[in-house]
């Protein structure tokens, strides 16, 4: 694939995350590997929220013991890359999004 084709799929990628974002506390962004999903996630919102990859051992392994205290010390909003290395941590994401839903 060309370098301008890959732009022009990231603006559309860009253009739908950034819409969702407005709307949904939560954004899962998942696909193949090496199709610039981190990148376009950095470039979107890597200025204004924390990153935190669970390609690091010890966040991985608290995310994995214990997701409830790994979302209590990473609060909203945070990037978390990785996340299909913890995939019991997305139903923590959940239960706390319906908890502050019920606030």
């Amino acid at each position: 694939m060309h370098t301008d084709v890959v732009l022009i799929e990231l603006l559309g990628y860009e253009k739908a995350i950034t819409a969702v974002s407005t709307s949904f506390p939560c954004i899962v962004v998942y696909g193949p590997r090496q199709v610039w999903k981190s990148t376009v996630i950095d470039h979107l919102f890597g200025e204004r929220f924390r990153k935190i990859t669970l390609d690091d051992g010890e966040d991985r392994a608290l995310a994995l013991q214990n997701p409830k205290r790994f979302l209590e010390l990473n609060p909203w909003p945070v990037i978390i890359d990785e996340i299909q290395k913890a995939p019991n941590l997305l139903d923590e994401i959940k239960k706390t999004i319906d908890e502050q839903r019920l606030l």
